[in-house]
């Protein structure tokens, strides 16, 4: 069985970018993004996380 959201799932992994830092910056607990993820998430969820890894990565280099 494979986990669901996978290329969401390896984008974090990929930017190092902590779990909890996405969901401080969604406005949602970091347990709750955490549930989010078991179950396929629609592409406009999925490219709502992306934007916001991508926002923070940016934050980051500045």
């Amino acid at each position: 069985m494979t986990k669901a959201n996978t290329d969401v799932r390896s984008h974090l992994k990929q930017s190092d970018i902590f779990i909890w830092e996405v969901a401080k910056e969604l406005g949602i607990h970091e347990s709750s993004l955490y549930r989010l993820l078991r179950t396929e998430m629609t592409n406009e969820q999925k490219q709502q996380i992306i934007d916001v890894v991508t926002k923070i990565q940016k934050e980051r280099s500045v």
